[in-house]
């Protein structure tokens, strides 16, 4: 028992170093970082010494068993990928080949995973499942997100529609209004807000004043011709 859960530990290094020598490519063709290749000289150490310590705790059947040649070759198949094809195809500035290159290390490493994840026998099938069903749960959990947010998107369009018409289009009309009654035209008419609410009173208020305002200029000019 003890033997495997060491196994598990080393497998789970083993894919994270395989993880990080794919992201040496992705270093060197995307960010054009030419200090990947020496950061995968120590990911091949790494990789390399972790799997010496996997055969040391198997016999030589189980080793074949849990085919691992076949996991030492396509790490090696890995790393050949970089050195004699994506590093040449970078120096040529060659887009076509180092995207090659990387399609074909990007195959290498799940294949890579895939046999690595045997390693840990039956003895990972409960943590599979306890994955699962975390997975499934953030699924669910990012769905009922996305419709909670289009809930709220829609919520404020609405809200924002509800001030338009109730606050930000009368006052904009007010002060169209008022602009115009400070050049002198008091014929300007301001559109009535049906409500109770305090912008429609503060509306009729205004209006209110408008016709005080013109009966008292009548007077006035009444007065003046008199």
């Amino acid at each position: 028992m003890e033997n495997q859960t060491r196994i598990n530990e080393y497998a789970t290094q083993l894919a994270l170093t395989n993880k990080e020598i794919y992201d040496c490519f992705t270093e060197l063709y995307v960010f054009e970082n030419l200090t990947a290749s020496e950061e995968i000289n120590s990911l091949r150490f790494k990789f390399s010494t972790t799997l010496n310590s996997i055969k040391s705790r198997l016999s030589e059947e189980q080793q074949e068993k849990l085919q691992l040649k076949e996991i030492e070759n396509l790490h090696a198949s890995l790393l050949s990928n970089f050195e004699n094809r994506l590093l040449p195809a970078y120096h040529l500035r060659d887009q076509i080949l180092m995207r090659a290159a990387i399609d074909d290390a990007r195959s290498i490493m799940w294949q890579l995973n895939h046999n690595i994840e045997k390693l840990t026998g039956h003895t990972n099938l409960e943590q599979k499942i306890s994955a699962t069903n975390i997975k499934t749960a953030l699924t669910n959990t990012i769905q009922f997100s996305s419709t909670g947010l289009v809930a709220v998107i829609i919520i404020s369009i609405i809200i924002s529609v509800i001030l338009y018409n109730s606050i930000s289009r009368p006052l904009r009309n007010l002060i169209n209004v008022s602009n115009l009654m400070s050049q002198g035209d008091l014929t300007v008419e301001l559109e009535e807000i049906k409500g109770k609410g305090e912008v429609a009173r503060f509306v009729a208020a205004f209006k209110q004043m408008q016709d005080n305002l013109r009966s008292l200029i009548k007077d006035v000019l009444s007065i003046a011709q008199q």
